[in-house]
């Protein structure tokens, strides 16, 4: 079974019924504001409601969300439209086994979705290199979601349309030490 991380999914989660292999799918948003904590319970209680007997969605606010998943369990994480933030960082590389993929989609108008922006440092960034070809499935998700996400600017406010996508393949495990050192130096 392969396991699916969707970072920044905002009031939009990812199901296992999404993707056309069995999968367990993770969705994480680090914002923690009442807001979006409220959402949460109500997305919990939609999600319930729609999916009898068990929950649809796996979704989190946690602080400590990253603590909870176990290094290299990860086959792919997702950024749909990432804003304000690098999608590979230290937790989410910690977690993605070798091999597995990081597919960001957005527009072109988006410059978190750019390379430079994506990794928070470049010692992560040199560990990863641009895929044309991932597996079958998640290139199909990429497609569903470009037809059939709707992405929203962060107040929800107006659609975004999604018009790329690109994929980033993990050749090899991060030193966890030069990371952070990285990291604590800034861009």
């Amino acid at each position: 079974m392969k396991k699916v991380l969707n970072v920044a999914a905002g009031l939009l989660p990812m199901a296992a019924d999404d993707f056309s292999v069995e999968c367990e799918v993770l969705n994480y948003d680090p914002l923690t504001s009442v807001k979006n904590v409220l959402d949460g319970v109500m997305l919990g209680i939609f999600a319930g409601m729609v999916s009898a007997p068990e929950p649809l969605f796996n979704y989190s606010h946690s602080a400590n969300f990253y603590s909870t998943l176990t290094p290299k369990s990860l086959d792919l994480i997702i950024g749909v439209s990432p804003h304000g933030f690098s999608l590979i960082d230290a937790d989410t590389d910690r977690c993605l086994k070798v091999g597995g993929i990081v597919l960001i989609t957005g527009n072109k108008k988006n410059k978190y979705i750019l390379a430079k922006n994506s990794f928070s440092s470049t010692a992560l960034e040199n560990n990863y290199s641009p895929t044309a070809a991932p597996d079958n499935w998640i290139l199909e998700m990429g497609q569903k979601i470009l037809l059939h996400y709707p992405s929203h600017t962060s107040a929800l406010e107006r659609d975004t349309k999604l018009e790329t996508l690109i994929f980033y393949k993990k050749n090899k495990d991060s030193a966890a030490a030069a990371v952070a050192e990285e990291e604590q130096k800034g861009p």
